[in-house]
């Protein structure tokens, strides 16, 4: 049976005959290129809760996909820009959705996230999705007939990302780069980070020491050589010259490294290799063609470089490096730059410069520990960000959230959401939300009278004792999401407040010491009040998180905290006082970013989550009288410690956080 009847015979027997949502399984289309089996492990991990198939422009990859247990089809896609092809392409993309009538329609790639998503919609799909996958090789060059095409696309692109529901990137620069050029709406776009990596396959403990022998043997390598690895396409874009001169420098004072290249020569890029630049590869003994055993050259690499000028998503190949436990060295550049972080998971080095390239591979090959500890980072990292099971259980809820908007999936009902659908409810909120923004505004008003002096004296202290301004400003998500510039005292040493350390150690050497004052007894926060005053914030309400953190790693249910103000003061301060870092301060050798990203985030959203469903102006009252508690009195007594619940998967076990809050309620 072809993809569109199978599908179709699927939807007649879930669909309800009043056409009213149901509580099945979802019907997900995934529609790709020629590469669209490497989506294989995605759809595995989505497959217990969704049922999903995929069309693709290869009709041999039926057999590998029938295997894995999943429907395929195919239809036709010209990789150059071709009106005809192209037309036929969304014609017969349009007759495959009509027959097969899924759910959700969730395209990747440049053509097909085009033409799928238009002919979706036209089709009468319910939920169309397309992802940018990294902005490709239009943005890799210049040139006047590349630099028309890219105009074309994004003429198209703007069309179809206002037609599309969602519209999904794999890291935050091109989502802004895209929203800045006004070819994507803000309130339609969505990071996920990239399709995952299967950290269990992707694991060096996993292969055994009689396979890497064989590897080695196979390789030529000798007995104590070190292997700097790089796997990709091999173009120019990609960075094999480059990779090419630092293995011919670094050889001639350090004989004892052997550099490998395994990849594909691809004759039909736009910026292919001359046979002169390939013969070269071919002799410099570094190029081994292309090869299906990836993990296995994984395992007996120590460095891995991948020195891409081409505009990633997220590159798959760092993600596996990563996942290995491998220090890397990669460009400064979007998408890798999400995986690697600076002299904490491997090295940065500009693109297309191959003199800072060639100092940070010496760099690692003489540093064995270094080596070891930023791969030990890389692989804690990829497990709790970049796991299948991570981003299949984010991919899944943006599925859901978007059904149950467009009333095709009937999500599970909680009892305070029972009450807040009931007919008044809107009335309710109404009352509501006039009542706590009249509180807020009258009690900020009053609170700055009372608190100015303390203000003015912050400022003045600031000012005479550390250079740079008395207030900073931080960028946060407020209310929809959209960021605004909340005011607070400096407590920090002017200019170190940098990407890759937002969030604040529990003895963090950037602090002043008029800044650790200011914090105990939190009159750093009072000049928000102005925030509240002009509508920005409240006094109580979810915790005002860094934009950056909101768009690299909220999931769909953690968003829902966006659709009030945040607070000045948020239920986590009372629940966590003075802070989460104090109770469970990170391990040795994780970043305080990255153990609150992992652990500490999770956990505050789920109160705020909380606060959300039970929230009243009696509640809020409540809020304010304990923190003035816990500033008046509780700041001057040494505070317990208490045990931090482990977020091991994630939400999930913020979720249990919530009902086990609930049952003590």
């Amino acid at each position: 049976m072809s993809l569109a009847g199978t599908v179709a015979s699927k939807a007649e027997a879930n669909r309800s005959g009043t056409g009213a949502p149901t509580s099945r399984r979802p019907r997900v289309l995934l529609v790709g290129g020629p590469d669209v089996d490497a989506r294989i492990e995605l759809m595995r991990a989505l497959s217990g809760t969704i049922a999903v198939g995929a069309l693709g422009t290869r009709p041999g990859l039926r057999d590998t996909f029938v295997a894995a247990g999943f429907d395929y089809g195919s239809y036709i896609l010209s990789r150059r820009v071709n009106p005809v092809l192209d037309l036929i392409s969304l014609g017969q993309l349009m007759l495959i959705f009509r027959r097969s009538r899924p759910d959700i329609v969730h395209a990747f790639d440049t053509k097909p996230g085009i033409w799928a998503c238009l002919a979706a919609r036209w089709a009468g799909v319910p939920v169309v999705i397309g992802t940018v996958t990294g902005l490709g090789a239009l943005y890799a060059g210049g040139g006047a007939g590349l630099g028309a095409t890219r105009r074309i696309f994004e003429i198209l692109q703007r069309w179809t990302s206002h037609v599309a529901d969602l519209t999904v990137f794999q890291n935050p620069d091109d989502a802004r780069r895209f929203i800045a050029a006004g070819i994507a709406p803000a309130e339609k776009t969505r990071v996920l980070p990239g399709s995952g990596v299967d950290t269990a396959r992707f694991d060096r403990t996993r292969i055994s020491a009689a396979e890497q022998a064989r590897i080695r043997a196979d390789l030529g390598l000798r007995p104590g050589e070190l292997v700097v690895t790089m796997i990709s396409r091999v173009i120019r874009s990609k960075g094999v010259l480059e990779f090419g001169e630092a293995a011919r420098q670094v050889r001639s004072v350090r004989p004892d490294v052997r550099f490998i290249l395994a990849g594909p020569a691809d004759g039909s890029a736009h910026d292919r290799l001359g046979e002169p630049d390939l013969a070269a590869l071919r002799h410099s003994g570094i190029w081994i063609g292309p090869r299906s055993d990836v993990p296995s050259i994984l395992a007996v690499s120590d460095v891995f470089v991948l020195p891409s000028a081409y505009p990633e998503g997220i590159p798959r190949v760092l993600l596996e490096a990563a996942s290995m436990g491998l220090a890397i060295v990669t460009v400064d550049a979007p998408g890798c730059r999400e995986v690697i972080e600076q002299n904490v998971t491997g090295l940065l080095v500009p693109a297309r410069d191959g003199e800072a390239l060639r100092e940070a591979i010496q760099r690692l090959l003489d540093a064995p520990a270094l080596r070891a500890r930023f791969g030990q980072t890389a692989r804690r990292r990829a497990v709790w960000r970049f796991a299948l099971s991570v981003v299949a259980a984010q991919t899944g809820a943006v599925y859901r959230q978007l059904l149950t908007r467009k009333g095709v999936f009937r999500a599970p009902v909680t009892a305070p959401e029972a009450r807040m659908t009931a007919p008044d409810a809107a009335t309710r909120r109404r009352l509501y939300g006039t009542a706590k923004r009249t509180f807020d505004v009258l009690f900020a008003a009053g609170a700055l009278l009372i608190t100015w002096p303390l203000i003015v004296m912050g400022a003045l202290a600031i000012t005479l004792t550390s250079p740079g301004p008395a207030f900073y400003r931080a960028r946060r998500a407020g209310l929809g999401g959209r960021p605004f510039a909340m005011v607070k005292l400096r407590t920090m040493r002017s200019g170190r407040d940098v990407p890759g350390r937002r969030i604040t150690a529990q003895a963090d050497d950037r602090i002043t010491p008029v800044g650790a004052v200011l914090r105990r007894f939190q009159i750093d926060e009072l000049p928000q009040f102005w925030n509240v005053l002009r509508g920005e914030m409240a006094v109580v309400g979810p915790r005002a998180e860094d934009w950056d953190v909101v768009r690299r790693h909220y999931t769909p249910e953690q968003w829902r905290t966006l659709g009030i103000r945040p607070g000045m003061v948020s239920p986590a301060d009372i629940a966590w006082y003075p802070n989460l870092t104090y109770h469970d301060p990170p391990p040795a050798g994780v970043s305080a970013e990255e153990h609150y990203i992992q652990r500490h985030m999770p956990l505050q959203l789920a109160e705020c989550l909380r606060y959300m469903e039970q929230q009243s102006l009696l509640g809020d009252l409540k809020i304010i009288l304990q923190t003035a508690y816990c500033v008046l009195i509780r700041s001057w007594l040494p505070p317990r410690r208490k045990a931090v619940p482990t977020a091991a998967a994630g939400d999930a076990a913020a979720r249990v956080l919530r009902a086990d809050r609930r049952g003590e309620a």
